[in-house]
């Protein structure tokens, strides 16, 4: 629901008194892309988008409490958080002016939002097995992306890379169509990309069976900060001796693989509130906000709800995509939602997460200790 301001003068005796009136927008918002009164241009999804976005969060928990204890629709609460999200920040000053609620719904709606995003995440963002990746042109590509956060209150430091910004580290695999076929999140921006990716529950799947999440041969493409592995391919790293054949790989190489970073700056120039830095108290809460845009990227990629740019190859990612790789501290959050197995295998290595999670628990403690000792 948006609302549109016109002024209307009242000449007094004195001065000039200006009364501000609000009009309703949303219903006469058209589904012209070029058009400043368009589903696109308000909310950056189409009519059909926004429809199936209402419809398939409506039947989720967290809507279903709120329309039967009698609150705001499922539609106007979307509508709020897509105008937040889209926007680069929309503070609540502005969303009380423009949106007519309060600080409290409107942060109550965005939490609604992520919880309703995160429980249809499997349903979205799923790796195929189909026999149809083996070229260079269509293959998988996996990179890192460091998203600018507000400092935590608490333990704060080991958030800040080496630019001097307090950052998450958030690592894509895209599949075809700039589709994200998986998402990690919650590691800080001091961590290395080869580090969230050993530490991910898809590095022991497709260590271990590759059969299964990498048939037919199918490779992922990653740069020289990922390890080579069987079904993980790097490039040659670059040598003034290399050979002639060397450098034509690396040449194609880096044109198949630049699609996974047009996609990383399609999700952050659609969804603007990556963009600049997430201001949110909460690092748990920054994560799933990370992976509820990724869902939002997934359900327009699906709908055929692509910027025009994309289509025509003329998208400059040059901006968007700031990639770290020199970071070594762990991190206290690592959110990694379910691996959806054609939307139906959810199964993770608990064990296996349990004992990383352990270690990292331990390597921290002991780098506090040592801290303490030197001061």
């Amino acid at each position: 629901m948006t609302r549109e301001s016109h002024r209307r003068v009242v000449r007094t005796e004195r001065m000039h008194t200006y009364e501000t009136y609000w009009t309703i927008k949303h219903p006469n918002l058209n589904d012209d892309c070029k058009s400043s009164h368009s589903y696109r241009a308000h909310y950056r999804v189409k009519k059909s988008t926004f429809e199936w976005l209402v419809n398939r969060l409506s039947r989720c928990a967290a809507y279903l409490g709120s329309v039967l204890r009698g609150g705001y629709s499922v539609e106007v609460q979307v509508v709020c958080v897509l105008w937040r999200f889209a926007n680069t920040h929309f503070g609540h000053r502005i969303a009380e002016t423009h949106l007519g609620v309060t600080a409290g719904l409107f942060n109550n709606f965005t939490n609604r939002f992520i919880d309703a995003m995160l429980e249809i995440t499997p349903e979205i963002i799923t790796w195929p097995i189909e026999d149809r990746e083996r070229a260079f042109n269509n293959a998988r590509a996996i990179d890192g992306k460091l998203v600018v956060i507000q400092k935590p209150a608490i333990n704060g430091n080991p958030y800040v890379d080496r630019k001097s910004h307090a950052s998450m580290n958030f690592m894509a695999i895209r599949g075809d169509l700039t589709r994200l076929m998986y998402v990690k999140t919650g590691h800080s921006g001091r961590n290395h990309d080869a580090r969230v990716f050993t530490s991910s529950v898809i590095y022991h799947k497709i260590l271990f069976d590759a059969a299964r999440w990498c048939p037919a041969n199918t490779y992922i493409l990653g740069d020289l900060g990922y390890p080579l592995l069987p079904n993980l391919i790097v490039p040659f790293n670059g040598r003034r001796e290399s050979t002639a054949e060397e450098n034509i790989f690396n040449a194609t190489f880096s044109s198949s693989r630049i699609k996974i970073k047009n996609a990383c700056g399609v999700l952050t120039s659609r969804w603007s509130f990556l963009w600049k830095p997430l201001y949110m108290l909460s690092v748990d809460r920054m994560a799933k906000t990370i992976v509820s845009c990724c869902g939002l990227h997934n359900v327009c990629v699906n709908q055929n709800d692509i910027e025009e740019a994309i289509l025509d190859g003329s998208f400059d990612c040059e901006g968007f995509v700031e990639v770290d790789r020199r970071n070594r501290f762990e991190n206290e959050v690592n959110f990694e939602p379910p691996l959806p197995f054609h939307g139906t295998d959810a199964t993770i290595d608990a064990a296996g997460m349990r004992r990383i999670k352990a270690m990292s628990i331990l390597k921290r403690n002991n780098i506090r200790r040592g801290t303490d000792r030197h001061t």
